[in-house]
Order: C-alpha cells, then sequence, then structure tokens
C-alpha cells in the first residue's frame, strides 16, 4: 500500500457527521430523537469529542432549523446540503467542504447509527493514527458498517464525481487503500430507518440499563 502520510497536514481527525436525510420512512427528523437522556445526534457528537476527534461538522438538509432550535451546537458546526436528495455521497461532499485546511482525516458518521461506542470511534482514530494514507472500515462477523475513517488524501476523489454517485463506489475504487478494522460492536450495523427499529432501540436501552435478558 503506498503511503503518503509524511506530508500530512497535522491535526486531528475530524467527525462528519451525515444528517441531511429527510427521514421519510421515520416521520421525523432521525437527528433529533430521542435516546437514553440524550438525542441521536448528541449521542455520536459526544461519544466523537471522547474519541479524540477534533472539530466536528454536521451535515443537515430539511432538518437543519429544527436541530439549530433543539440542540446547543457550541462546539459544532452545522451546514446545510442544499440537495439532499442526491443522497448521501452530496452530503459528504458538503462536509468535507466545510473542514479547516489542517485536518488530516475524517471520521464519517450516519446519524441512523446512534448505537456505536465510544470505544470504536477511538479504535478507528487511532488505527488510522497507526496507518495514515488509509481508508479505515469497521468490520464485525464479515460484514463492513459504519462509521468510516477517511485520510486527507482521499478527498479529491470524494469531491470529484457528481453527487448522486456513491461512496461506496468510492471505497471500492481503493480496495487495496484500505484496513479493516475487526470490532465486536453490532452497532456498526444497526441502521435505525423506520419507527419500528426505533422502538426495538429502546427496548434493547430498556432492558439492557434495568439487567433484564
Amino acid at each position: 500500500m503506498t503511503t503518503d502520510h509524511a506530508i500530512a497536514p497535522r491535526g486531528r481527525v475530524a467527525g462528519v457527521v451525515l444528517a441531511g436525510g429527510d427521514s421519510s420512512r421515520m416521520g421525523r427528523p432521525k437527528a433529533l430523537l430521542p435516546l437514553a437522556g440524550s438525542t441521536f445526534l448528541e449521542t455520536i457528537c459526544a461519544r466523537l469529542r471522547d474519541a479524540g476527534a477534533g472539530e466536528i461538522v454536521i451535515v443537515a438538509g430539511s432538518a437543519a432549523e429544527a436541530i439549530r432550535k433543539a440542540l446547543p451546537l457550541d462546539k459544532e458546526m452545522l451546514v446545510v446540503n442544499p440537495r439532499p436528495e442526491l443522497g448521501q455521497l452530496s452530503s459528504l461532499q458538503v462536509g468535507v467542504r466545510a473542514l479547516g485546511a489542517g485536518v488530516p482525516a475524517a471520521i464519517v458518521c450516519l446519524v441512523d447509527h446512534p448505537t456505536v461506542s465510544g470505544d470504536t470511534y477511538g479504535r478507528l482514530i487511532q488505527s488510522w493514527r497507526l496507518n495514515r494514507g488509509s481508508i479505515i472500515l469497521p468490520v464485525r462477523n464479515g460484514k463492513h458498517g459504519h462509521p468510516i475513517v477517511l485520510d486527507r488524501r482521499f478527498f479529491a476523489q470524494l469531491l470529484a464525481p457528481a453527487p448522486a454517485a456513491t461512496m461506496r463506489a468510492i471505497v471500492h475504487a481503493n480496495d487495496e487503500e484500505t484496513l479493516d478494522v475487526a470490532v465486536d460492536d453490532s452497532g456498526i450495523n444497526a441502521d435505525v430507518d423506520t419507527p419500528e427499529d426505533y422502538e426495538r432501540l429502546l427496548d434493547s436501552v430498556q432492558r439492557a440499563t434495568s439487567g433484564a435478558p
């Protein structure tokens, strides 16, 4: 694997939280769904900070104003994707453009994966630190999930294609530059898209806090 991390800019890994979807199946913004005394978005941002992430950029779509009104965003930057209907890559492009020039890599998080543990965020960031120049992918039971860490040298590739392209295609185009990191965290594959998913999540959280089997 070719690495040019020796000339990578110094700084901490940034967090990019993608919350640009219209939550049509959920019926309300997933970023603001309550979870254990917080919200999906607040939970993700807090765990990113605890894991050592630097600046955090939140990319929102139609829910941007609701997020601004509902949440204190002193330590995060909220940016708006004007065309969220173009898909996930369009939101990632907006987020990458908003990052500071000294950001060496970004850990890209999906707002509908709120149960990813802080340990997983930290493990992925540390794996990038040990393997600069790479794309870091979490894997559990042979299945990739989210979040992923993208070294800065891939940012230009992300910004080049049409926004309707997919992030997965870009990752696959750089297979030789990727590193799989095994994690014991079901949260990397646990997306919450529907009211039924949300009810199952709340039930699992309640059982976990009560000690029920």
